[in-house]
């Protein structure tokens, strides 16, 4: 993001074996004399946000503001939401990978978008981080956490593919182990925090979001009716619902804001 001298963002790689449970870093630091507000678009991940600075605040749809202090949990976030930072603040963000907390804390997601965490490992892990002079040392500390922490246990095995629907996975699965696909939808629903319908969809807004970034990238104006039938809607209204479900504005007002959108994946 970069947009102003004294703000700082940066976004890190998690190498593998761990890219497993964690998705990527993400660390800002605003030094500016102003406040600065971003909207995040939703990637359906969990995220556990540590304020390292002064508080910083969050805007979640029906909500009223809510101010963190320490650490707090989101996810796995279905919806828009802003967040603004404070003048001398600092964030430090663990994007986990869909199965990614289960493992690590053995504990299932939550169908809800508001999660507070009250865990002394957290608590630790905020004192940490505020004792760490660069983004080395807290990436590492992170990378320590996972390796120490880390439950090994079986996968749901059904796997996160952007070119496969999530659907069609568990169909097959039901059909390769003989498995009713109602009990493997709720399994795949209970432990990600959302249904295979609902990441369907997700996935058919990011390659919406993807076209438009491609059009807008060439300085080029998307026709919206060829963005209808390449990402398979059946009109623009189906269009426009997708918009307002996953950012509550248009296509049209997304393109004038397209700027301060947050983008986790690519």
């Amino acid at each position: 993001m970069d947009k102003m001298p004294r703000y700082f963002s940066h976004k890190e790689k998690v190498p593998e074996p761990l890219s497993d449970v964690y998705s990527h870093f993400y660390f800002a630091t605003n030094d500016s004399e102003q406040a600065v507000i971003n909207t995040f678009v939703p990637h359906f991940k969990v995220m556990l946000i540590f304020s390292l600075g002064t508080p910083i605040s969050i805007h979640l749809q029906g909500q009223p503001p809510l101010v963190i202090e320490h650490y707090f949990m989101l996810g796995p976030v279905k919806k828009t939401f802003e967040y603004c930072m404070q003048p001398k603040s600092s964030i430090t963000v663990i994007n986990f990978n869909h199965e990614g907390f289960h493992r690590l804390f053995g504990t299932g997601s939550v169908d809800t978008d508001l999660l507070a965490v009250d865990n002394n490992c957290f608590l630790t892990m905020w004192q940490t981080l505020q004792t760490l002079p660069t983004l080395a040392d807290s990436t590492q500390y992170l990378l320590s956490v996972a390796e120490k922490y880390l439950s090994h246990q079986n996968a749901l095995n059904l796997e996160i593919n952007p070119t496969q629907k999530a659907t069609d996975v568990i169909k097959q699965l039901a059909q390769q182990q003989g498995k009713n696909r109602r009990t493997l939808q709720m399994q795949y629903k209970k432990r990600l925090g959302f249904s295979a319908q609902e990441f369907d969809r997700y996935q058919r807004f990011v390659k919406t979001i993807e076209l438009i970034q491609q059009h807008t990238s060439a300085n080029n104006i998307p026709h919206w009716a060829d963005v209808v039938f390449e990402c398979g809607y059946y009109d623009q209204s189906h269009l426009i619902r997708d918009f307002q479900h996953f950012l509550s504005m248009t296509p049209s007002q997304y393109l004038a804001i397209q700027q301060q959108i947050c983008l986790a994946q690519k």
